[in-house]
């Protein structure tokens, strides 16, 4: 026993200098992790103050940048008289580095925004073939050489874009102009094709001209880095229009990518969705909220994207023989409407970047839900198009909570079978006479 005990002493001083070395462990790790903590903060308020200087320091730019250019101008229109041709030459090269130092400022600051969060995406919808006649326009002076073409080709049957035209704009004039600067004989095809699910399209700029690299087409995408060729002295740049592309395709929610050989040319790719939503949009509705669904109620399918109008709505229907289920687009109404059979669907007309008509007369045009009762609430007044597209009530905004619930009762408990059915060709009659009386109407 005493053997044990003293074995046992032994083993628990081992014990005790053990644990006090991981207390003096413990120490170290907190320490380093502070000291971590302390570097990161000082590393973010470094990049912050990066990020202001930038932007500061670009705005200051821009006021003597543009009198220069503007004076330079005026010297070379002869307002003052008429230059020497020493001059004149001295004149354009000041106007030329002006120019140069210009694009550099907006690219810094474009940068700058872009780090600081401060870049706002506008979406809008438009066409393919839109932005390409515009861009045509816009390129058509940079076409210095007859041995270089620009030619745009766009798929057929391309859908409607909603996303910000001018951040798009940006990245393609980009890409255009790297391919005029460094394409020598040949072409530069820009062309756009879309996904076979239609979600994407893949806008592509193809050029003739000396390609780049293996090992440095990452090197192109970081900042102030350029590739040195014998092209370099006509076609300097700033090293930051490609890193810029990649940082707007980012935010519009795509990505970029480069195909090249040397001397074979080069084909950069930006592909983005086609239709833009935020990131914190997206997280919310990614997945719609389902309710637990109530068996002795009639589920309400409301699709609104205004939050104060989704509760509204919410509250309208409760203690009532209703419960909502609501979502803010079309995608997820189509997604819930699989998973429940509801009595009613409340639809607004304006969502974010698209509009409810296309799934109303899908539903309406189907022999196995035209029977659905289908009530439109809009800011705007179109009664009409949704007589013609089989609506079964419309409202104009502000839509009351009686209005709702004796349109729900009459549309869903009315049991009446002849009223129901008079109701109906009441519709078809409005319907009928809209499409005579408005032949050339679009619908």
């Amino acid at each position: 026993m005493l053997a044990t005990l003293a074995e046992l002493k032994s083993r628990q001083d081992e014990l005790l200098q053990l644990t006090q070395e991981l207390e003096s462990t413990n120490r170290g790790v907190v320490a380093l992790y502070a000291e971590l903590d302390e570097k990161a903060d000082h590393l973010r308020r470094a990049d912050e103050m990066k990020s202001r200087f930038l932007s500061n320091m670009s705005h200051e730019f821009r006021t003597p940048l543009s009198s220069i250019r503007a004076l330079s101008k005026l010297l070379l229109d002869g307002v003052d008289g008429e230059l020497t041709q020493e001059q004149e030459t001295q004149v354009k090269f000041i106007l030329k580095g002006a120019d140069d130092l210009s694009e550099l400022v907006n690219d810094l600051l474009d940068l700058a925004k872009i780090e600081a969060g401060k870049t706002e995406i506008r979406p809008t919808a438009f066409q393919v073939s839109e932005l390409f006649d515009a861009l045509r326009g816009m390129l058509k002076p940079l076409l210095v050489s007859d041995h270089v073409k620009l030619l745009f080709e766009a798929a057929p049957s391309l859908p409607r874009l909603i996303t910000d035209e001018s951040k798009l704009s940006q990245i393609l004039r980009n890409f255009i102009s790297n391919a005029l600067k460094f394409t020598e004989m040949g072409n530069v095809t820009v062309s756009a094709v879309a996904s076979a699910d239609g979600s994407v399209i893949a806008f592509s700029v193809q050029d003739t001209g000396i390609g780049i690299a293996p090992a440095d087409q990452q090197l192109i995408f970081e900042e102030f880095s350029q590739v040195q060729s014998h092209l370099q002295h006509r076609a300097k740049g700033t090293g930051l229009g490609l890193p810029l592309c990649k940082k707007l395709a980012s935010l519009l929610g795509g990505s970029i990518s480069i195909q090249s050989q040397v001397g074979q040319g080069s084909t950069f790719t930006v592909t983005i969705p086609v239709q833009y939503q935020d990131k914190q949009e997206t997280q919310d509705s990614v997945t719609p909220v389902m309710p637990v669904l109530q068996e002795n109620l009639r589920q309400i399918l409301i699709v609104e994207d205004d939050p104060s109008t989704r509760l509204i709505y919410e509250k309208f229907l409760r203690n009532t023989p209703y419960q909502a289920v609501i979502v803010s687009s079309i995608r997820e109404a189509a997604a819930v409407y699989r998973e429940v059979a509801p009595a009613a669907i409340l639809l607004d007309v304006l969502l974010k970047g698209e509009t409810t008509w296309s799934w109303l007369a899908e539903i309406k045009g189907d022999q196995a839900s035209n029977a659905l009762p289908i009530i439109m609430a809009s800011e705007i007044d179109d009664h009409r198009k949704a007589a013609l597209l089989g609506a079964d009530a419309y409202f104009v905004k502000p839509l009351f909570r009686e209005e709702l619930l004796s349109t729900l009762n009459r549309l869903i408990f009315d049991n009446s079978v002849p009223a129901v059915q008079s109701d109906r060709l009441k519709n078809f009659a409005v319907r009928e006479s809209a499409i005579q009386n408005l032949p050339q109407e679009r619908v």
